[in-house]
């Protein structure tokens, strides 16, 4: 089952009605057992990961206050995970075992949707524990229900359990928190459908293909994989708070406008604020206190093993090793070389503002290429500087950019890049306008045109951090 199709918008509303008839005290079963069904629509093979690592994590958190040794193992465990889900179908894609007339893939099994979400928030809960500002839970139900509420499965928001815990068995509705999170949901479905799904094609034409195309193609590419992975991952995040808004829930918000920020520093505090969250409490802070006395070396270890961790925890590979020291570098140097100023002249925000979206843009190449081969491939027309430049721009910049140049081809990349401008340029309107609280007949009548008129609904398009 596709995130984004008639059938899971269907579950959602089912989900959605029942859970308005049922009395308060009963709501989180019901959601309970609509994500596990969820999951298991998705990909059973996440169902089961996902039971049998929430058993353990619930059980080992009764433990860890008075053992050390339940401590470690229950960390130790969640990172196992993370690695497997990971790095299993790097090392052998074809890894199977063979019983009897059997074949059992591994690599189906393991690779379950969203653990290293998952996983995470776990590592968080055994950590609160230990370091006494939660108190294990009790209640299995209550504790499943917070580690598989499915909003949150696929891409976050990352929630920390005690974030969730107080809705078990209490999540009052309310009518203008519904209202405010139909608002949201359409913005997102908005996000993904008409801008993020629409520039796909591009991306796939410039990144998916051995053809060594100019070094302005690829940082274009580059760009354009910037605003598709803003728009497909923003959107997912509207459409889980939203969600869960219509439930009664509140989940923390997890995009604060990062393409408008003016340093990496900031675009950082801006951009997936929740994992961020969790790598700055967890890693950084630890990391930068240990080496206190050091000031300013200090905040630098503990960037550097924050953003290594970081690269290794989106998946191995040259590719995101590469990603990871782009942003070292970048921070590094606003660290070291730049001052911070908060009364900065205008002009200095756009070159500041300019510099973010290339650097970001230039790291997310690496990001997007999926091999080795065609990093090689990519990066050498992209370092040349003979190379940098098309030839001819109809066939090598246009072309593969729009995928085709013809009149259909330039009227629909066209009119994406114009919902791309026009949506950045008024964003941070449009986001109170999707947190209004009541409803609106024009505000839904428009979004849902647009949906249907310009989005794009064949492309089988998935969100881009389904695969983490």
């Amino acid at each position: 089952m596709s995130f984004v199709s008639l059938s899971t918008l269907l579950f959602i509303s089912v989900v959605i009605a029942v859970n308005s008839l049922l009395p308060k005290n009963k709501r989180h079963y019901w959601l309970l057992a609509s994500s596990l069904a969820f999951i298991s629509l998705l990909s059973w093979q996440s169902s089961i990961v996902l039971m049998l690592l929430s058993s353990i994590n619930f059980l080992i958190g009764k433990r860890i206050e008075s053992s050390r040794i339940a401590y470690v193992f229950g960390v130790f465990i969640n990172i196992l995970a993370i690695v497997a889900f990971n790095y299993i179908g790097y090392f052998n894609k074809n890894l199977s075992v063979n019983i009897q007339e059997i074949n059992f893939s591994i690599n189906e099994f393991i690779l379950a949707i969203g653990l290293s979400f998952y996983s995470i928030q776990h590592i968080a809960y055994l950590l609160d524990i230990r370091k006494n500002k939660i108190k294990p839970e009790t209640n299995y139900l209550h504790f499943l229900f917070c580690s598989t509420y499915f909003p949150k499965h696929i891409s976050g928001p990352v929630t920390k359990h005690q974030e969730l815990i107080g809705y078990a068995g209490q999540n009052a509705l309310n009518k203008k928190l519904f209202f405010s999170g139909f608002n949201r949901f359409l913005l997102g479905l908005f996000k993904k459908l008409v801008i993020a799904d629409s520039l796909a094609s591009s991306i796939h034409s410039v990144f998916d293909f051995n053809n060594e195309y100019p070094g302005l193609t690829i940082l274009t590419g580059g760009l354009l994989f910037t605003i598709q992975l803003y728009f497909d991952f923003s959107g997912y995040s509207d459409m889980a708070i939203g969600v869960s808004n219509m439930l009664g829930i509140k989940l923390p918000e997890n995009f604060k406008l990062p393409l408008r920020a003016t340093s990496i520093g900031d675009f950082w505090r801006k951009w997936h604020v929740s994992l961020i969250r969790f790598f700055t409490e967890y890693i950084f802070y630890p990391v930068s206190y240990h080496f206190r006395k050091k000031k300013k070396l200090a905040a630098a270890l503990g960037i550097i093993i924050t953003f290594l961790v970081s690269g290794l925890w989106h998946g191995i590979g040259l590719t995101f090793i590469i990603w990871a020291v782009c942003h070292l570098v970048y921070l590094m140097i606003e660290l070291f070389l730049l001052k911070r100023n908060k009364n900065i002249s205008t002009p200095r925000k756009f070159l500041g503002w300019l510099y973010v979206i290339l650097a970001v843009s230039f790291s997310n190449i690496f990001f997007r290429i999926k091999s080795t081969d065609l990093l090689l491939l990519k990066c050498k027309n992209l370092f040349s500087l003979s190379n940098f430049m098309p030839k001819d721009f109809a066939t090598e910049f246009f072309a593969p950019i729009a995928v085709g140049w013809h009149q259909i081809e330039q009227f629909n990349f066209g009119i994406t890049l114009f919902f791309c401008m026009s949506f950045l340029l008024f964003e941070k309107k449009l986001n109170l306008l999707s947190k209004r609280e009541e409803y609106s007949v024009i505000y839904t009548y428009l979004f849902i045109m647009l949906i249907i008129v310009f989005g794009v609904f064949s492309n089988g398009e998935q969100f881009i951090y389904m695969q983490f």
